[in-house]
């Protein structure tokens, strides 16, 4: 979180998306309220509707930064935080 609210907010070009393997809506959304999490929340069903198209989940969490376009620039979360810190606001 402190990473998310220290960098990412200040991206305006950046919108984080967390996805979830949880059976419910309701049940992803209690989570990412409980540990206070801003962004919007998807289910694993609804990926093709948010441009997660068909990247191969390995593990959880899993990091991918696409562009607007769907297009993954990188995997990783070391990578993505590279690319993410040459942003402009």
């Amino acid at each position: 979180m402190k990473y998310y609210n220290d960098k990412i907010t200040r991206l305006k070009k950046v919108e984080l998306v967390m996805m979830s393997y949880d059976q419910s809506i309701e049940e992803a959304l209690a989570w990412a309220n409980k540990e206070s999490f801003p962004w919007p929340t998807v289910l694993s069903d609804d990926k093709s509707k948010v441009h997660f198209g068909s990247i191969e989940i390995l593990s959880i969490p899993t990091f991918v930064l696409f562009k607007k376009d769907g297009k993954v620039v990188t995997k990783g979360k070391e990578k993505i935080f590279a690319e993410l810190a040459k942003m402009k606001k």
